[in-house]
């Protein structure tokens, strides 16, 4: 089943975008889900690709942040923890 979940993942960037996106709307496992998908497509596709996954990723929390700004902090976090 993770295996079929990862190739799902890696077959087009955008199903990592997608997950990356919906998981990253929803705080606790599912953000840190969002994380895994980035670091994941990252190490097998390389660095742009995996950019291109991040952002969308962290497209929700900037969209939050304009109504609550201690998501930044969230943001900021998540972006250092992949680096």
């Amino acid at each position: 089943m993770l295996g079929r979940f990862a190739n799902f993942l890696l077959k087009r960037s955008r199903n990592a975008a997608l997950v990356a996106f919906f998981c990253s709307i929803f705080p606790g496992f599912l953000g840190t889900l969002s994380l895994i998908v980035v670091a994941f497509v990252t190490l097998r596709r390389g660095a742009k690709e995996g950019f291109f996954v991040l952002s969308w990723g962290v497209l929700p929390l900037l969209a939050h942040s304009f109504v609550d700004q201690s998501y930044l902090v969230f943001i900021v976090g998540r972006v250092l923890l992949l680096f």
